[in-house]
């Protein structure tokens, strides 16, 4: 089954990367390079060619990495499950599925004070079931507004926890 395609019934909620922002440093090195190297230019300065390949080189790279690091690290969230997908070409995929989750309290968000500014985060589930136990954890790292997905993910915990009681799926309108 191809990443696009879904199993019969399951619907996407919400597709998730890593955010830019928690990046800023790589793109920050990468455009004051360019853009250093284009003010001293301008003002006349003669550089080897080689030495200026080097720096357009450098500058490219730290901007790219973090490019590169976005577009292989995804999240897909579904009706019934999270997963973490790793890899373009060669892929890993990792399911956390939310009715096992139902029986877990350790549903969290963590920020550092330039994240809570900059508004995204990391959310962290722990105690995961792997292989009979219950000692697997869990990241959803770098992504914008964590708080509102977390909120979205115990909204469908929920669900799972009490659909034996006729709860309602979250996505149904009242």
């Amino acid at each position: 089954m191809q990443e696009g395609e879904e199993r019969q019934g399951e619907k996407t909620i919400m597709v998730l990367r890593k955010t830019r922002k928690a990046f800023l440093v790589e793109y920050g090195c990468g455009i004051l390079l360019l853009g250093l190297l284009g003010f001293l230019s301008l003002k006349g300065l003669q550089f080897k060619p080689l030495f200026s390949k080097a720096v357009i080189g450098l500058a490219l790279f730290s901007m790219l990495s973090a490019e590169y690091s976005r577009i292989t690290n995804r999240y897909k969230i579904t009706d019934n499950k999270i997963t973490y997908i790793k890899g373009i070409i060669k892929q890993s995929k990792r399911h956390v599925y939310f009715a096992p989750l139902s029986f877990l309290p350790n549903i969290n968000s963590k920020q550092s004070r330039l994240q809570r500014f900059l508004g995204y985060g990391t959310i962290i589930i722990t105690g995961i079931p792997e292989e009979g136990v219950i000692s697997g954890s869990f990241e959803i790292r770098d992504i914008n507004n964590p708080h509102k997905v977390l909120h979205l993910m115990e909204r469908w915990i929920d669900y799972y926890r009490n659909r034996a009681y006729g709860a309602k799926r979250p996505d149904e309108k009242s």
